[in-house]
């Protein structure tokens, strides 16, 4: 009896063991292989992002560099006719071309037009902030002497790229005559051409948003991760055309392979551990049928046995004498 008990408690802590381990295979090994999986594409969408906002700023170059290269814009410096303006650079064309705003200045960084396409969705407030910038942009290019230069800004909490070239004439025969800012809102709609080209959704914060993110896994000075049950959330900073922080890049990505490798997961435990319980349920019974022939061998044997000498008693001649004398 007490051999039984032994045999099925070494068996049951045999299957006890193996289920352990396929459980720590699928909590530690594929949920945290699937977890770093997922890591990485975050990484891998973040840097698509920061491509889709390349590419934006490679368009919104092209533009500032067509109109400051442009003969009309080059006599407007000279001849300050706003029927130029009035004629190509009107808020509906602006809108058209997806700019913002746009300003011209003349050798000494002083303004001679600001031209806004956004003052009905933003307000005067930002409309005085984002030409303010301007200014700025405008003095740090007549110091640099750049012929160019582009990046990015944060104006009232909206992000923006911004393009600013010399004025030539088409041929750059003359001499330079002024500067050409042109800038471009990062709103609703550049977000939404992104989605249907990425399929990624991200947002444009403030800067203080990335300083108050607690992240165990920060990949870097400028960039963290932020992994929560349901999603992964990617924060960046983005550098203005200052160099100094401008806004924050928040993505967010659902945590689908992840619920998927978990489930996974919980699939396989449960099964193994079904298979366990199926495989100790029948040996216990092929233990307890062996054991049941056993006994009742045992049984037999003793019958017609003398229990001392272990000779055959008489029960066993009684059976065996007819066989004998026939």
């Amino acid at each position: 009896m007490h051999s039984r008990i032994f045999i099925i408690a070494f068996y049951s802590a045999i299957i006890l063991i193996f289920a352990s381990v396929i459980h720590y295979i699928g909590k530690y090994v594929i949920e945290e292989g699937v977890s770093d999986i997922e890591l990485r594409q975050a990484q891998s969408d973040m840097s698509q992002v920061y491509s889709l906002l390349g590419a934006a700023v490679i368009r919104l170059k092209q533009h500032a560099y067509d109109w400051s290269t442009w003969d009309e814009a080059y006599e407007y410096i000279e001849n300050r006719n706003n029927s130029f303006i009035l004629k190509n650079l009107n808020k509906e064309r602006l809108r058209e071309l997806h700019i913002t705003a746009a300003a011209f200045y003349d050798l000494e960084a002083e303004r001679l037009i600001f031209i806004d396409g956004s003052n009905f969705e933003y307000g005067d407030e930002w409309v005085d902030a984002e030409s303010a910038l301007f200014d700025r942009i405008a003095k740090m290019i007549n110091r640099s002497n750049f012929e160019s230069t582009n990046g990015f800004v944060m104006v009232k909490g909206v992000g923006m790229i911004i393009a600013a070239n010399k004025i030539y004439d088409s041929e750059k025969q003359k001499s330079f005559r002024g500067y050409l800012i042109m800038a471009s809102a990062l709103d609703a709609d550049f977000k939404e051409k992104a989605f249907n080209i990425s399929g990624l959704r991200f947002s444009f914060l403030p800067i203080a948003v990335f300083n108050t993110v607690y992240a165990a896994q920060t990949k870097g000075e400028n960039f963290k991760l932020l992994q929560t049950e349901d999603e992964i959330r990617v924060y960046s900073i983005v550098n203005d055309i200052f160099w100094e922080p401008a806004f924050c890049l928040e993505l967010r990505r659902k945590r689908e392979i992840a619920a998927f490798g978990e489930q996974i997961s919980h699939k396989n435990f449960w099964l193994t551990l079904s298979l366990c319980i199926s495989m100790l349920l029948a040996g216990v019974a092929m233990l307890s049928y062996a054991y049941r022939r056993f006994l009742r061998e045992e049984m037999t044997y003793r019958a017609k046995h003398d229990g001392l000498t272990g000779l055959p008693n008489g029960d066993f001649l009684i059976e065996r004498f007819p066989k004998i004398i026939k």
